[in-house]
């Protein structure tokens, strides 16, 4: 068991800490960064000093961290270190067991199984480390139907998935004037849009998505009525004849551009996207000023986006995801009646962070990765879920669950990375 010490007096014992109150130096291993880079700079410390609760936050012992695309592109400085400062523990995604909390919480106690986001900004802090420090308010009851590497895989993409559709007017209160609408979700197979998918079809819309032709089948076993193969065919082509009403949007770029060509002009539709970093790809070759390039550019083009919007067209709007406890209780709800599903494709052990890591920044992951901390620190192997997660992967879909029929028909297995 781990040795740590703790500042409150409420704290005690959770599974597998012994907890000793002395004036000794609390350490805990954490995948870290010192400097921007690749591979290089990434490294496991044994000896990184343990946060300090402070009232109306959380300290949790991580048992399973989410492995989102995020996590390596702060690492190759991606965004200014004014933002996110070094050195940085990797990971925002967590799932694991209350260890202390305020003894007047109404959320939680000793021993309870959360999971959710922490803030990636302004802090060194994350999640793939021993113990964390979250907010309270960032926090929810784990669903009682998952493990914690599922569970672990949720938050980010979830978080991102509810708060841009909602943007958009995708949500329960607008249910009921959703259904037959058309929305076109990009990179269908990818963690955000394996749940943007979910929660369309949720909602009763009609979902059309992107994905290359090997994971189609995967993509209408999560409740995709048509798939776009984007290696061979170009999706403005295929829908110039019959417009979406809603677009999301999480690649960007030319993606923004083209789509745009297919949404109705008309009041009610919406465009949602997210913060991306595709916006680099317009200036590769500006050496040391591509990134204020970038940067510049970017806050030209959303602001006269979210301008032209008050004038004409369709609703647009840019979702920079925040933790929210509530959004993650509303994951929860969801997640126990069925309708979504976690897409946990692999779990590595916490001494091998370093190829998750590499694998998600190679792209085309087809759902989750997520890193076991507890119990997965030294040695061990990479994990397939995906026997796991097709199990539980056949969507709720209109009151009834799904017989897998469009699987079927397309020739292929619902299943993660295989």
């Amino acid at each position: 068991p781990l040795s740590f010490t703790s500042s409150s007096s409420s704290g005690s014992s959770s599974p597998g800490f012994t907890m000793k109150r002395n004036k000794e130096e609390c350490i805990m291993r954490a995948a870290c960064y010192d400097s921007h880079g690749g591979q290089t700079v990434r490294r496991m410390r044994e000896d990184y000093p343990m946060p300090t609760r402070r009232k109306g936050w959380v300290l949790v012992k991580i048992m399973a961290a989410g492995v989102n695309p995020v996590d390596y592109k702060l690492c190759r400085g991606d965004v200014p270190s004014i933002l996110v400062p070094k050195p940085k523990i990797f990971g925002g995604d967590l799932a694991g067991v209350v260890v202390e909390c305020d003894e007047d919480s109404k959320k939680f106690k000793k021993g309870d199984k959360v999971f959710g986001m922490m803030e990636y900004k302004y802090t060194k802090w994350g999640t793939y480390a021993e113990m964390a420090c979250v907010r309270e308010s960032a926090l929810a009851r784990m669903p009682k139907n998952l493990s914690f590497p599922e569970a672990a895989c949720l938050p980010l993409v979830t978080l991102t998935s509810i708060q841009a559709l909602r943007r958009g007017g995708i949500c329960e209160k607008s249910r009921g004037q959703l259904k037959g609408k058309r929305i076109l979700i990009h990179a269908g197979s990818g963690g955000v849009g394996s749940v943007a998918i979910q929660l369309a079809r949720h909602f009763g819309l009609y979902v059309i998505t992107t994905c290359s032709a090997k994971n189609a089948a995967f993509a209408k076993s999560l409740g995709a009525n048509e798939v776009v193969d984007y290696r061979a065919q170009k999706f403005e082509e295929e829908l110039k004849n019959n417009p979406v009403d809603f677009v999301f949007d999480v690649m960007g770029a030319d993606i923004e551009k083209r789509s745009h060509q297919i949404i109705k002009q008309t009041k009610g539709s919406a465009y949602m996207t997210i913060l991306t970093n595709g916006m680099f790809e317009y200036f590769e070759g500006w050496g040391r000023f591509k990134k204020p390039a970038a940067y510049t550019w970017g806050l030209g083009h959303y602001s006269w986006k979210l301008t032209k919007q008050l004038f004409m067209g369709p609703a647009y709007s840019v979702t920079i995801v925040q933790p929210c406890g509530e959004d993650m209780e509303y994951a929860r709800d969801l997640v126990e009646k069925g309708i979504l599903k976690p897409q946990l494709a692999k779990t590595y052990p916490f001494n091998r962070f370093n190829e998750a890591l590499s694998e998600v920044a190679e792209g085309h992951c087809r759902g989750k990765l997520a890193i076991e901390i507890a119990g997965g620190g030294s040695g061990g192997s990479v994990r397939d879920d995906s026997s796991v997660s097709s199990a539980r992967r056949l969507p709720v879909i209109d009151g009834k669950q799904s017989d897998g029929a469009d699987e079927k028909k397309a020739g292929g297995m619902a299943g993660g990375i295989r």
